[in-house]
């Protein structure tokens, strides 16, 4: 028999618990209940069990996001069965961020929506949620408009209704709350629906309904109705509605009505706390604490505090009196820890217990659970096993040879007694119900802490269509003229053909105009430092001068790597072991699942330990992109081998913080690992070189002193080196030594672009992990003008958690009078400076004091450390952040959001300064990061070349500047090629199609330059007729009917794919007659003799190097490239 393990418990405690049918009656006549004696982690499972008897909507009221959160995370997993209709209500950004994240907006949106039309389901609502005001019920309503096939609609009614609702008119459709018009069709992407939705109108008349993917903008499929609701909350303001006006049958659930009160407090406390600290900084001197806002206007003030999680603005929220107040007529369950306990309803009509507690913790020591569970399971009770390494337990299970009932499709627990079963779960606690004889058990309880399932992307996350992103002024490689900057999108009539040209501009004004089929001889120039390029002269000699340089320099290169490659390839080293179960058992202990990139990353490093020649592999990706697993998983293979390993970081405190992790993760098993630097005492030192000579240590970690001479080792094996780059070269000469006779891993946090780790294929063991761990839990980015108010709330929300906070003011000369200003908004905080201009071991104290959880606010300078990963650091506050550039935002961004808990990512600018065009847009792409969208790339790009640099010399930073970065990786891979005896396949010459058919797209079809761009791109680098015949549906299905330039653009491309498909090299056509010039790989088909003369009526001769043919007909317009691709084809 098999059991959906989620939904068997809820229905064991629903059926089993008889302290949940007086509930159950009582919610019926909206009477008011207490609940005793429930363990925090047995709550989403009790309340599961009662909407899974009840239906309807349940309101659950949490202190924090974070603790909805929590909750709305466990009650999916007990109603999984029920299709998961668990929701968090997340709080409104009333003005603290200019520039909100849609996706949040329309999940809040789309929630209430669910609310107020009725759906089904438990609804978690955070404290700071409940506090807002909503608009009224009945104008909410009213706001929803509703489209059906069929009906006549008003066409600028359509497009009005869309402005009032507040959605905002783009080219291309590519977030949530937008919406674009071409022709008869409007794309628009409702905060309520999951998918952008395409309406295709025929005058007036709704025609057709369809959906469509972000991704590829193609249509999904139709529907007959829709609804659009509002982008905005409008009518909030004033008195405004309660949540629980928007629904009004549904029962209120307190969740821990003390925490409640004591968050509610912590608002006014941080309101007291902020009109104290902002009268205090009023009396400093503006410059010197630079862009912390003083002495602003209360109602700009009051504005700045509606900050995510943080107090908003009065004129939008209610008080907790008034919020319980509200509850009188109502159903309204309280869990209640003690008699003592906070009240936040009217006194309970019947009280029950649920004598309940949490699950014992098992240290991760497989011993104690497997004691456990067979004690329990002998005494009559259900042990509940849910792990995301579910696999794993069931295999330690069955080693100790106790028995599970199989998990699948049955909803209730099995009627054996002690019974075990377990399956894949996530929840972050368990509990034991001895009422119910019922025991269930998490990942905390096995390992300590609760595991995190990375988010696959939902719709609304997904990563938009990427039209060509150019804008005059950027600077573009043109493969023979070199260097020239873009001017625009040209539309010009030549000789009665109309044709789009990309203009280009070079040294001295000169112009070149770029056919739309040539658009594969240009690249976009990228280099690492933004400056502008020096433009190429036009005729190409200026140019070949340039590449011949950088080409000379590259050689030299490519032949150092190929030596090196061969003498590697030579050496001999020691052959590692397979894997053993031990090394299962660790990986399946690893609480995450793999990204691709590093699923492929571990593969390689273990195939390469297992060669009998010494590794040296190279492993790129930013921080949290989990290098450090890979690295984990290459020690725990040495150390099962035998073989000793060494670990060196580029600073003591990244030491210290392996240190914390690989101790972490071998908890479980025999290993010894020491700590080698400067703060371990001397006789500790002593002591680890002793040991490690003894080999009594398995793993050492350490600084630069582990290459030092007076270090030996009985049997080293692996050496893993984190940053390279950071070591100095004496110490660069010692790895160099290490490489020849042990294996060597080498972690670098500065990511490799894939072109260059294409170009260097052969000659360097290179692994990207590129792919970002999913949504591992958002950082929530606000982007707003500075306020004391705003940066008080930031601070009190995360100090109040416990939690800490990096603030970031990149000047020197001006830190400690911001220092002085952070303290006044945070009176109670332990804060430290770290700066670059501080002693080397000052600044190491502060960051280990920081890392120990010692200081609470660390204001620095950039300097905070790439690979530095504080999970308690979840709030970082970047000061003047329209200075940074684009790629130190994202890096800077991903300090935070390490844990659990929801992380938060402040950029602020000055309110009173207008910001530039270019500023705007990196804050904008910053606020987008989560999208992974051209902004980010544009971001990674710098880093990558930076990596570069790392990877090859900091000398080749000038050539890649001179030709740019693609073309500088196309000449490195050619002569890598070419000092490996290799010949690299060079991309044909397309055909030339001299055919005087204007073909374009028109402007009153496509708008934008981009996206014309975008197809003429693809079109130039289709292959087949087949990927014609595709676009072709997308251009129909994206843009309408094609007009007659579109369709001819298409026909045109066909007979090109076609010709080169034959070997054809031009084709001419001047009235009827047809000239193909043919190239070497020419050859004629048996059948093509006949078909010539069939369809030429036997008018076709061959000539030198080709065959003129006479058409049928005169070969204008679409019967005319009809009858040249019927020509073309049939030799």
């Amino acid at each position: 028999m098999l059991y959906e393990l989620g939904a068997a418990i809820a229905a064991g405690i629903a059926s089993g618990g008889e302290a949940l049918k007086p509930v159950a009656q009582a919610l019926g006549v909206k009477a008011s209940v207490d609940i005793a004696e429930v363990a925090q982690s047995a709550r989403a499972a009790a309340i599961s069990a009662l909407w899974r008897n009840l239906g309807g909507q349940f309101l659950t009221w949490h202190s924090t996001i974070e603790a909805a959160d929590r909750f709305a995370n466990d009650a999916s997993f007990y109603l999984s069965a029920a299709g998961s209709p668990v929701h968090v209500l997340r709080p409104r950004d009333d003005g603290s961020s200019v520039l909100v994240n849609p996706t949040e907006r329309s999940e809040r949106l789309s929630t209430l929506h669910l609310l107020l039309s009725g759906r089904p389901g438990v609804y978690c609502l955070p404290h700071v949620t409940v506090r807002q005001a909503l608009p009224d019920v009945k104008g909410a309503r009213k706001a929803v408009r509703r489209y059906s096939v069929g009906k006549d609609y008003g066409w600028d009614d359509v497009l009005g209704a869309l402005v009032d609702l507040g959605y905002e008119r783009a080219e291309v459709v590519s977030a949530v709350g937008e919406f674009a018009v071409r022709g008869g069709l409007i794309d628009v992407f409702p905060a309520t629906a999951e998918y952008p939705l395409r309406l295709e109108f025929f005058g007036d008349r709704l025609e057709q309904i369809r959906a469509f993917a972000l991704t590829t903008q193609r249509s999904l499929g139709s529907h007959e109705a829709i609804e659009i609701g509002p982008w905005t909350e409008t009518g909030a303001a004033g008195a405004g509605a309660r949540i629980w006006d928007y629904a009004p049958d549904a029962p209120v659930f307190i969740d821990h009505a003390d925490m409640i009160v004591a968050v509610d407090e912590g608002f006014a406390r941080v309101r007291d706390d902020t009109t104290v600290a902002s009268a205090d900084a009023s009396e400093a001197d503006p410059d010197e604490i630079d862009a912390i806002e003083t002495g602003e206007e209360p109602e700009n003030r009051a504005e700045a505090e509606d900050s995510p999680g943080g107090d908003p603005g009065r004129a939008h929220i209610f008080d907790l009196p008034e919020l319980s107040a509200a509850l009188d007529a109502r159903a309204v369950v309280s869990f209640v820890s003690s008699i003592h306990s906070a009240r936040l309803a009217r006194k309970a009509d019947i009280a029950v217990a649920l004598p309940c507690e949490p699950a014992p913790a098992f240290e991760r020591s497989i011993e104690k659970f497997i004691e456990y569970v067979r004690e329990r399971s002998a005494r009559g009770a259900t042990v509940c096993v849910a792990s995301v390494g579910h696999r794993r337990i069931a295999e330690v299970l069955e080693e100790h040879d106790i028995s599970r009932a199989p998990v699948g499709s049955r909803l209730h627990l099995p009627s054996e007694a002690g019974a075990v079963l377990c399956a894949d779960g996530l929840i972050d606690a368990g509990f034991v119900i001895p009422g119910l004889h019922l025991v269930v058990l998490g990942d905390n309880e096995l390992y300590g802490h609760p595991a995190r399932r990375q988010k696959l992307k939902a719709a609304k996350e997904g990563v938009p269509l990427s039209e060509s992103d150019l804008k005059p002024g950027e600077h573009f490689v043109h493969a023979h003229h070199g260097i020239g900057q873009y001017v625009g999108l040209e539309h010009l009539t030549i000789n009665a053909v109309e044709r789009d040209f990309m203009q280009l501009r070079y040294a001295g004004e000169d112009r070149l105009y770029v056919p739309i089929d040539q658009m594969h001889l240009v690249r976009k120039y990228v280099a690492s430092d933004g400056a502008a390029p020096r433009l190429s002269k036009m005729g190409g000699s200026d140019w070949a001068r340039t590449r011949g340089r950088v080409v000379e320099a590259v050689e030299k290169i490519a032949e150092g790597l190929v030596r090196l490659y061969a003498a590697r390839e030579l050496a001999v080293g020691h052959p590692f072991s397979p894997d053993t179960p031990w090394q299962s058992e660790l990986e399946e202990s690893f609480l995450y699942d793999e990204t691709p990139d590093q699923h492929e990353a571990i593969a390689a490093v273990k195939s390469d330990m297992e060669r009998p020649r010494p590794m040296d592999r190279l492993v790129c990706g930013d921080v949290g992109y989990g290098k450090t697993e890979v690295a984990i998983r290459a020690a725990f293979k040495a150390i099962m081998d035998r073989k000793q390993v060494a670990l060196l970081a580029p600073t003591t405190v990244l030491a210290a913080q392996h240190f914390r992790t690989f101790s972490e993760r071998f908890a479980a098993f025999p290993v010894k690992i020491a700590l080698l630097s400067r703060f371990r005492s001397k006789a500790e030192q002593k002591e680890t070189l002793r040991d490690l000579q003894a080999g009594s240590v398995d793993l050492v970690i350490g600084t630069h002193r582990l290459l030092q001479k007076d270090i030996g080792f009985k049997q080293l094996g692996l050496v893993i080196v984190d940053e390279e780059q950071r070591f100095g070269v004496i110490h660069k000469e010692r790895l160099k030594e290490m490489r020849q006779s042990v294996d060597v891993l080498t972690l670098s946090a500065t990511p490799i672009p894939r072109t260059l780790h294409m170009a260097m294929a052969g000659v360097r063991e290179m692994s990207l992990i590129a792919t970002a761990p999913v949504n591992r839990v958002a950082i929530k980015t606000i982007v707003a003008p500075s306020s004391d108010g705003l940066i008080a709330s930031a601070l009190a929300q995360e100090l109040e958690r416990g939690g800490q906070v990096y603030f970031v003011h990149n000047r020197i000369e001006t830190i400690y009078g911001v220092t002085a200003a952070v303290q006044r908004l945070a009176p109670r905080a332990r804060i430290a400076i770290g700066h670059g201009q501080m002693k080397e071991h000052e600044l190491e104290s502060v960051m280990l004091a920081f890392v120990n959880g010692e200081i609470d606010i660390l204001v620095s300078t950039t300097i905070i450390e790439n690979g530095l990963d504080i999970p308690n650091v979840n709030t970082i506050v970047v000061n003047n952040a329209a200075h940074f550039g684009l790629a130190q935002l994202y890096q800077l961004r991903g300090r935070v959001g390490r844990s659990t808990h929801q992380a938060y990512a402040y950029f602020l600018y000055q309110p009173h300064r207008a910001l530039t065009e270019v500023a705007r847009n990196r804050l904008e792409a910053i606020r987008e990061f989560s999208h992974l969208g051209s902004g980010l790339q544009l971001a990674m790009r710098d880093l990558e070349i930076r990596g570069a640099g790392n990877l090859l010399g900091r000398e080749q930073h000038g050539f890649i500047t001179a030709v740019g970065f693609e073309t500088y990786c196309n000449i490195l891979q050619e002569a890598v090629a070419a000092r490996r005896g290799q010949t690299l396949k060079q991309p044909e010459a397309p055909p030339v199609l001299d055919l005087h058919v204007s073909a374009y797209f028109p402007s009153e079809y496509m708008k934008g330059a981009n996206q014309k761009i975008s197809f003429y791109q693809r079109l130039a680098a289709a292959q087949s007729t087949d990927e014609v015949d595709r676009i072709g549906e997308e251009l129909r299905d994206r843009f309408g009917p094609l007009p007659t330039q579109a369709q001819s653009l298409l026909d045109l491309t066909k007979v090109r794919v076609i010709a080169a498909l034959k070997g054809v090299q031009k084709v001419s056509l001047e009235r009827r007659r047809l000239t193909l010039d043919i190239g070497p790989k020419f050859s004629l088909s048996e059948q093509a003799l006949p078909h010539l003369t069939s369809l030429t009526s036997g008018n076709f001769r061959f000539v030198q190097d080709g065959i003129v043919a006479e058409l049928p007909s005169n070969g204008s317009g679409a019967a005319g490239l009809a009858a040249v691709s019927e020509l073309i084809s049939a030799l």
